[in-house]
């Protein structure tokens, strides 16, 4: 199953490339935000990315928003 998501707009992004955020980990992994679960993964080098569940395996191609997803 391939999914594109879109990718919004957040300023901690851009401190996450830049080396300046301080607790990245409250950014990235497995987050519940408002109704919904957001997972983020920063692999700069990675052109695809690949979420394996137990029924579901998602991949998410990089973006012109940057490396990360």
């Amino acid at each position: 199953m391939e999914i594109n998501f879109p990718v919004k707009a957040d300023p901690r992004a851009d401190l996450l490339v830049q080396g300046r955020l301080h607790h990245p980990y409250d950014y990235l992994g497995l987050h519940h935000e408002m109704q919904d679960y957001v997972v983020r993964i920063f692999n700069p080098w990675a052109s695809e990315i690949s979420l394996q569940m137990s029924k579901a395996t998602f991949r998410c191609n990089a973006t012109n928003n940057g490396p990360y997803i």
